[in-house]
């Protein structure tokens, strides 16, 4: 993983190809530097173009990626020369093509990749909608296993564009839990050996 090295911007400390968000010294943020100075853009779909710049080593091959197109109708409306509009969701006749229809499989190709490169084999979250889709549309689109805790209002938003695979594993906390309740169980279950978190992959 040694494609960016992350700089803490309070005491300058440096987490060569680490997956972090905050530095373990002062708590402050941390700062993505690239070796790469200037993008080079890889023949590939989606997101995948954007390689260099992601945390993983294997080229991502995904057709998600947001759009970004100029506007005519609403520039119109809003008396407007020059507008552009960046889109992420599921719109195939402008080549948007999120499957989920939300911007956090952008999150999940990379985070599940990143996953398969490590020596850890599964990944636990919370969500209450977008996230677990996103999570659970990779997950059957990889094999790679992934635990997602839903409280009882989400799961009717825990739809994905596929047949569900055996790799998909969802957790319905009964009825009086709420989202809260959902991130305190999915922190239970990351102490599990070989169960990652999805928001803190320091592998």
């Amino acid at each position: 993983m040694g494609n960016y090295n992350l700089k803490c911007l309070q005491c300058g400390r440096n987490y060569l190809g680490d997956y972090r968000l905050k530095c373990d010294d002062d708590d402050s943020f941390v700062r993505a530097e690239y070796q790469s100075k200037e993008l080079d853009l890889k023949n590939a779909p989606g997101i995948g173009k954007y390689n260099e710049w992601l945390p993983v080593q294997n080229l991502l091959m995904t057709e998600a990626a947001p759009i970004t197109y100029k506007s005519e109708e609403l520039a119109n409306e809003l008396e407007l020369s020059n507008l552009y509009i960046s889109f992420s969701g599921y719109w195939p006749e402008r080549n948007a093509l999120i499957k989920t229809c939300s911007f956090k499989e952008l999150e999940a190709h990379p985070t599940i990749q990143r996953l398969i490169e490590s020596d850890h084999s599964s990944l636990v979250l919370a969500s209450a909608g977008n996230t677990g889709r996103a999570f659970a549309h990779v997950s059957a689109l990889t094999g790679v296993d992934v635990y997602i805790v839903v409280p009882p209002n989400g799961m009717s938003r825990m739809w994905i564009p596929e047949e569900p695979s055996d790799s998909i594993h969802l957790i319905k906390m009964e009825e009086g839990n709420d989202y809260t309740d959902a991130i305190h169980l999915a922190d239970r279950i990351a102490k599990t050996p070989g169960i990652m978190p999805e928001g803190e992959q320091e592998i």
